[in-house]
């Protein structure tokens, strides 16, 4: 993910490796010359130019991914935008707590492919769309398994964000998902 995500922003990596000394490795990634500071998901959604940056607002959104990391920044972007969240760490926890919740239907479900536990991301999605049809579902998945989704195989209403991704790629991509009919 590491060599994808600096391949993808236009740098490279070395490696160097010492027989008894371990492994040095250097990142090189291009400069940025744009304005410094951080940019809110709020902002970046209304430089997006949708109608409102409260597109989100009342959505009930599941994010599943066995990394918190991800589970906390997908959660901080949608958050921001008004959107309930409820996370969940592996499928099966996901499927419990759907279970546990049955009054609150997800509007989106955001799962990353591959994940411990027995089942995987897409196993998930189509046991969920079972439960509740009108779900739209984005996959997010490391860059070596890219191809699995890129041939074709993503039904109507899901769609897929390759990590690692910018904010702005995942609100672009949650936004055209619920635009489909």
């Amino acid at each position: 993910m590491i060599y994808g995500f600096v391949r993808q922003s236009g740098g490279g990596v070395s490696l160097l490796s010492r027989l008894g000394e371990g492994t040095s490795v250097s990142l090189f990634l291009p400069r940025y010359d744009g304005p410094a500071g951080r940019v809110s998901a709020v902002e970046a959604a209304s430089a997006l130019s949708l109608d409102s940056p409260s597109w989100m607002s009342g959505k009930l959104v599941m994010i599943v991914d066995d990394e918190e990391a991800v589970r906390l920044i997908v959660s901080d972007v949608v958050g921001d935008l008004g959107a309930r969240i409820l996370t969940a760490e592996d499928a099966i926890s996901a499927m419990e707590l759907a279970d546990r919740l049955p009054a609150l239907q997800p509007d989106v479900l955001i799962t990353d492919i591959g994940m411990p536990g027995g089942l995987n991301g897409r196993q998930l999605a189509v046991r969920m769309r079972e439960k509740f049809p009108s779900l739209k579902v984005l996959f997010i998945t490391g860059y070596a398994e890219q191809n699995i989704l890129d041939e074709g195989l993503l039904e109507p209403g899901c769609a897929l964000l390759v990590k690692p991704f910018s904010t702005d790629a995942l609100l672009r991509k949650l936004h055209h998902l619920l635009e489909q009919v």
